[in-house]
Formats: structure tokens, C-alpha cells, sequence
């Protein structure tokens, strides 16, 4: 849920600041990507966090809209790049985010400090393909490049297309090891799934493969991470929201 706004306490009247986002897994699809680009609904979020957006190969880009600064990953091979993060131009100027490249296919990550004060927020958007390197090579870029007293919240998200019964609907047992690299990297950052466990994300399987993760400030924070029933444009995946209070 990347939205950034003030929202005042009934109780206390006391302001906090809340920043949105949204995650979505898109299916490549032309229209529904525009759809949430164009939306009125997604413009209450800071952050997109799309994953197998459109591609055009015409423009040899994701698609560019006023209303957002793209920042996509790196290309996989000859594929077309599947993760990308939409920054919304009205809720977070320039000087609050700064792109970090890792140089892993299919990984895009930024650093995001709304407040100039605070540490800033480390947020990585991820569209894993099952069995290849990807995940092992974050694990090493995070080992040697990751300073986590830098930042205050770490962030995880995306399409990991892996099972595992930490995060399964339940009686579904199966067991992915490319999973135990992703539970590594939760482990080495000391991440905990955001999302409800047993959450189905991708309607076509009844499975739970898209994921939130975040560490203790993070998860200290949450104000909700749910499916985004109102963001819905149509895709195979469930959109999924996630506010926090920082």
C-alpha cells in the first residue's frame, strides 16, 4: 500500500504518516497493465510493485504514465524485464526514493526515506523463475552489500512461484526447494511473512506463491496486508495491499 497521506486519530488526534502499496502480479497483459496505471484506485498508492507488467518491444519499455516514475529490473536472457516498481508522482517527490541496482534479472529494488529524518525503508520487488539462480544470487549480493543498521523497515515482495507450508493454503503440501533459499534470506534479514499465511494469490492454481515480507519494524507497523479486492483489474493473481504506519 504505498500511499503516503496523514491520517489523524479519532482518539489521540495525533498525526501519522502512512505509505501504500500495491502488488501485482499482471500476466503480461496490455490492458490490465495500463488499467492500473490509469485507474483512479491506484492512485491512493505510493508504490506499485508489478510484476510480468506489459513490455513493449516498440518502446522497449514497461509503459511510461505521467502519473508514475518506472523503474524496472534487469532483463532475464532475452526475455523482457518482469518486475518493475511505479512510483507515484504526486505522493512521493524525487528526493524521497533512490533506485538500487543489484543487477540480478528480474530484481528492482529502491531505497524510499519520505521523512529525511528517518533511516529509509528498503524495498525489493521480485519475480522469481522457478529453478534458476536468481534467488541464490540475491542471498550473496545481500550478504555482501546489505548494511540493514541503514535502513529501519526491509521489504520483500513478488511473484516466487515456490510452495512451501510456511505460506501453503492449507492441505496443500507441497514443498519447493528453491523455498528454502527464499526462508534463508527471510532468516538471514530476520523477515516474517507479512501476508496471512495460506492466502491464496493465484486464483487459476488455489495457491499462495505472491508474497509480503518484512522485517520487525516493518511487521511492527503494519496496518493491514491483504488481497486488494478493490484494486482487482482482472489479472490471474490477486492484487495485494500492504500500509504501514511509519
Amino acid at each position: 500500500m504505498p500511499l503516503l497521506t496523514l491520517m489523524i486519530s479519532q482518539d489521540t488526534r495525533q498525526p501519522t504518516q502512512t505509505i501504500a502499496l500495491l502488488q501485482y502480479n499482471l500476466n503480461r497483459n496490455q490492458i490490465t497493465t495500463e488499467s492500473v496505471l490509469s485507474s483512479p484506485s491506484s492512485s491512493k498508492y505510493a508504490i506499485l510493485l508489478l510484476q510480468e507488467q506489459h513490455f513493449s518491444t516498440y518502446t522497449n519499455s514497461s509503459p511510461i504514465h505521467k502519473s508514475w516514475t518506472l523503474i524496472e529490473s534487469k532483463r532475464m536472457e532475452n526475455n523482457p524485464p518482469r518486475a518493475a516498481i511505479y512510483l507515484n508522482n504526486t505522493i512521493l517527490p524525487p528526493h524521497s526514493y533512490e533506485p538500487i541496482s543489484t543487477e540480478i534479472p528480474d530484481i528492482v529494488a529502491i531505497s524510499v526515506r519520505p521523512d529525511r529524518e528517518q533511516h529509509p525503508t528498503l524495498i525489493i520487488n521480485i519475480y522469481n523463475t522457478k529453478n534458476s539462480s536468481q534467488l541464490r544470487d540475491l542471498r550473496t549480493y545481500l550478504r555482501r552489500h546489505l548494511r540493514d543498521h541503514r535502513y529501519n523497515g526491509i521489504l520483500i515482495a513478488g511473484d516466487f512461484n515456490l510452495h512451501h507450508p510456511m505460506w501453503n493454503p492449507p492441505n496443500y503440501p507441497a514443498h519447493d526447494p528453491g523455498a528454502d533459499i527464499l526462508i534463508d534470506i527471510m532468516s538471514q534479514l530476520r523477515l516474517n511473512p507479512l501476508l496471512p499465511s495460506g492466502t491464496i494469490t493465484f486464483q487459476r492454481a488455489k495457491t499462495a506463491i505472491d508474497l509480503v515480507c518484512g522485517n520487525d519494524y516493518a511487521e511492527q507497523r503494519v496496518i493491514k496486508c491483504r488481497i486488494a479486492t478493490n484494486s482487482d483489474h482482472g489479472s490471474d493473481h490477486h492484487p495485494i495491499e500492504t500500509v504501514l504506519n511509519l
